[in-house]
């Protein structure tokens, strides 16, 4: 939900979205729901609400538009909980 601001947002496949205080979107999860925003001049103010505490679950990635492969950078991953290590011994 846009509390304040304007953006366009694209979706994967380039679409453009405009959107500004008041606007409701919607991402689905995974390369499907995969976005970018350009962030207006007066700034974006967002409300985001995920339906998960799984931790993998809020995880963000990037999509290179070319190889459409998605990836996390290892500080991120690391920031966002997503990396343990259980020792065997």
């Amino acid at each position: 939900y846009v509390m304040a601001g304007s953006a366009i947002v694209r979706d994967y496949h380039g679409k453009e979205f405009p959107v500004h205080a008041g606007s409701a979107i919607y991402a689905p999860a995974g390369i499907a729901g995969s976005h970018e925003w350009e962030v207006g001049k007066d700034g974006l103010q967002l409300l985001s609400i995920r339906a998960t505490t799984d931790g993998h679950r809020r995880m963000q990635y990037t999509v290179d538009r070319e190889t459409k492969r998605s990836f996390i950078e290892l500080d991120e991953l690391a920031v966002m909980d997503g990396i343990s290590y259980k020792s065997h011994y």
